[in-house]
């Protein structure tokens, strides 16, 4: 089956999701045997949005029938800001021909707190469709 491509856009908020975060780095990993490798870096916008990457992903006949087959490609997405928490995103789906979007809630450090200590991670269950 011929791969095809979708897109993936990451919002990244604070304030309980209310006002952006202009600035973050936006890393996307794709594993690659035993590695992940990083196949785009972007920064976010004045809105606090990413453009939309585009993507590889797998062919959108395995979402038409059943089977054993997960109908979308999975990526990991790590956002990095001064001043606030590292997140990582695990298994973040990507569909075909459209944009899928991540947001990120933004949480400010802590007085003391290296951004560097530790990562958050958000392990997302694979879906079920």
């Amino acid at each position: 089956m011929n791969k095809e491509t979708g897109f993936l856009k990451v919002e990244t908020l604070k304030a309980q999701m209310a006002m952006p975060v202009s600035g973050a780095k936006v890393t996307v990993l794709k594993k690659v045997g035993d590695k992940k490798e990083a196949v785009a870096e972007l920064t976010t916008n004045q809105d606090g949005s990413t453009k939309p990457i585009e993507l590889e992903t797998v062919n959108c006949e395995l979402s038409l029938a059943p089977n054993d087959s997960q109908p979308y490609a999975s990526y990991d997405v790590k956002v990095e800001h001064p001043g606030y928490q590292t997140k990582y995103f695990v298994n973040v789906p990507v569909f075909p021909d459209i944009v899928s979007i991540q947001s990120v809630e933004m949480m400010p450090l802590t007085k003391g707190e290296n951004p560097n200590d530790e990562e958050y991670i958000i392990e997302q269950e694979p879906q079920d469709l």
